[in-house]
């Protein structure tokens, strides 16, 4: 029974220690994460989806965007640009 436990704790070990390098790495693929603020076309008071949708339209599928800002700008969180 005591073997069983420590060869269970083992394997668990061990599975826990790569799927955290295979997370780690995986993050570093991304790539660093940048802040832009770009407006709104619209006069009224910015939404959520309305800002979510301009900063996907703009910075693609990694786009999401918050309205902090009451009236003419969305707050988009992308992934940085590389400028050639």
């Amino acid at each position: 029974m005591k073997k069983s436990i420590q060869l269970l704790f083992t394997f668990l070990t061990i599975f826990i220690i790569l799927s955290l390098g295979m997370m780690t790495d995986a993050q570093k693929k991304e790539g660093k994460r940048c802040t832009y603020k770009i407006p709104i076309s619209t006069k009224t008071l910015c939404f959520p989806l309305l800002c979510r949708s301009e900063c996907k339209k703009k910075y693609g599928p990694t786009g999401s965007g918050v309205c902090l800002d009451p009236k003419g700008f969305c707050n988009c969180d992308a992934v940085c640009e590389v400028t050639p």
